[in-house]
């Protein structure tokens, strides 16, 4: 997946996980922690696109 594509679905779900936190009133709230463990999956993906660009600068990076 592109690395704008991931930003985008990224700033999504803050969005929604914040809404959802609020709604709940619960940070621990199970369907709060599955959208949080979520976006800490695109985090990582994040993470490893930008270590790839940054150890392979002339090559595309990986796609995921």
């Amino acid at each position: 997946m592109k690395k704008d594509r991931l930003l985008g679905k990224l700033q999504t779900l803050r969005f929604r996980l914040h809404e959802l936190a609020e709604a709940r009133g619960s940070l621990t709230d199970p369907e709060v922690i599955a959208l949080s463990e979520e976006a800490d999956r695109l985090i990582v993906a994040l993470q490893q696109m930008q270590r790839d660009e940054l150890t392979f600068p002339d090559k595309k990076a990986p796609r995921l």
